[in-house]
């Protein structure tokens, strides 16, 4: 009988009778440090995507996601009787120690465009921390930050932790 493949890193969680499994495998190319950092950043944004659709299922919110990488988000959610655009990020600790959220998008058709910015299409920015809170922000509140954002839970934001209600909803330039 031949050998099974090893399957490679998942993001792995269970519902009921239902085992949910987010696989990778590395791109193949000519190798070296600046395939291995793009090849972390891309697993690490895509295993973040798959816990705020883990998230998402726990409570009962339908999400889609574009069939394309093509727009400024990466969901669809319905909430509030509403569909709604949402960007998922990741936040990291700076050199003090402070959560930051990088809002420069990189999605294929930007040239880097702040993700609240009035030009682009989000409703919703949802940034996980490193301890594992969800910050699920309206665009509006975050559409004059020029670059990133640190989170606390003392801090402004604060009031959007956890907050799959998708509440505060001022839809803008639809």
């Amino acid at each position: 009988m031949p050998e099974q493949p090893a399957y490679p890193p998942c993001a792995e969680k269970v519902f009921g009778n239902v085992k949910a499994r987010c696989l990778f495998s590395k791109k193949v190319t000519g190798g070296g440090i600046e395939d291995e950092k793009l090849f972390s950043a891309l697993k690490n944004g895509y295993m973040t995507e798959e816990k705020f659709v883990l998230e998402c299922m726990e409570r009962d919110i339908s999400v889609s996601r574009p069939i394309f990488n093509t727009e400024p988000y990466d969901f669809i959610v319905e909430a509030n009787q509403e569909l709604l655009r949402v960007q998922v990020k990741k936040a990291w600790k700076d050199a003090k120690g402070r959560e930051m959220v990088c809002l420069k998008s990189s999605y294929p058709r930007s040239t880097k465009e702040h993700v609240a910015s009035q030009n682009v299409r989000v409703d919703f920015i949802a940034a996980i921390s490193t301890t594992g809170e969800w910050y699920i922000i309206p665009r509006r509140v975050l559409q004059h930050i020029k670059s990133n954002i640190a989170i606390s839970h003392k801090g402004e934001y604060s009031k959007y932790i956890n907050n799959f209600d998708f509440q505060d909803v001022q839809i803008l330039a639809r």
